[in-house]
């Protein structure tokens, strides 16, 4: 049950009903797994509500969602340009042109059989906030 607040009458999850808590316990697993990636986890307030900050930012703004589409939340919020809708590249050379796998459908960046090589940072430096970029490999 969420309290109720500014006088709305309390809200209950539709018990037995199927996907009536998913939403909120995604919302707090999400946090929980980045966090449980520490090295340590933080003691003081400080450096809790920090590491937090930093999980919320990476979720919002680089981690793309399913229930959005692929979108990242701020791109469906602020309504910016999708990422996954830029082309993108194809390292399979024979992929037929109607394939399902690739959705959603986007132009393909250069030729088809294009060498990539991967590269991993870190959110702020953070090892448990990574980011994977793909390039052209030399």
């Amino acid at each position: 049950m969420v309290p109720p607040q500014d006088g709305q009458p309390p809200r209950h999850g539709a018990l037995g009903q199927r996907g009536s808590t998913a939403v909120i316990g995604r919302c707090i697993r999400t946090p929980k797994e980045n966090v449980r990636g520490l090295p340590a986890i933080p003691i003081s307030r400080r450096c809790m509500q920090s590491g937090l900050n930093l999980v919320a930012e990476r979720y919002n703004e680089l981690r793309p969602h399913e229930t959005l589409g692929g979108h990242t939340p701020n791109e469906a919020f602020f309504n910016r340009f999708p990422a996954n809708r830029r082309p993108r590249y194809e390292p399979r050379e024979r992929l037929p042109r109607g394939s399902p796998c690739a959705r959603p459908s986007t132009l393909v960046h250069s030729r088809r059989g294009v060498r990539l090589e991967h590269k991993i940072s870190h959110h702020v430096g953070r090892r448990n906030l990574p980011i994977v970029t793909l390039r052209h490999a030399a």
